[in-house]
């Protein structure tokens, strides 16, 4: 593993651990812009009634 890959391993660990909420959250990600910044984030599941507003149901 690159130096590189291990970053953003480690940045989408460290999101999952700052953030998770059990039966909130289900994925963590790292992204690395050209510049060199990394932006992280994890998943939010949201339902208003019966339907759920979250990019895996939504997809095509």
């Amino acid at each position: 593993m690159q130096k590189q890959e291990a970053e953003l391993i480690a940045a989408a660990t460290a999101i999952i651990n700052a953030r998770h909420r059990p039966k909130w959250h289900a994925v963590g990600a790292a992204l690395r812009l050209r510049g060199g910044h990394i932006v992280t984030a994890v998943n939010m599941d949201a339902y208003v009634g019966r339907i759920g507003v979250c990019a895996i149901e939504i997809q095509p």
